[in-house]
């Protein structure tokens, strides 16, 4: 049986996501691949309790490219990641976008 998140889940991914989104942005302009990969891991997660199956997939196929081509590499794509879960954590957080960091 499939359940809707609860409104606390969330919240809390909203809330948390900024906070993620930060860490990733700083590990992608430090070229930090273990941090990125430990983030996208993270996200990841999240992403899969609140049942956005694709985008968590794709935290599998960035996680790939970085391990094999590094972090400059795919750069674009995790900007475009960024992006796409910033607009998950706004619709979950029923607003029209969540505050971001400037992109790295």
């Amino acid at each position: 049986m499939n359940r809707a998140p609860s409104e606390a889940l969330r919240a809390l991914f909203a809330k948390t996501w900024i906070e993620d989104e930060l860490r990733l942005a700083q590990a992608m302009q430090s070229a930090d691949a273990r941090r990125v990969l430990q983030t996208l891991h993270r996200v990841k997660g999240a992403l899969l309790t609140l049942g956005e199956r694709e985008a968590a997939d794709r935290c599998d196929r960035l996680r790939d490219a970085i391990e094999t081509e590094g972090v400059a590499a795919a750069t674009a794509a995790l900007c475009r990641f960024r992006e796409r879960v910033g607009a998950i954590a706004a619709d979950v957080a029923g607003v029209d976008h969540v505050e971001r960091p400037s992109d790295a």
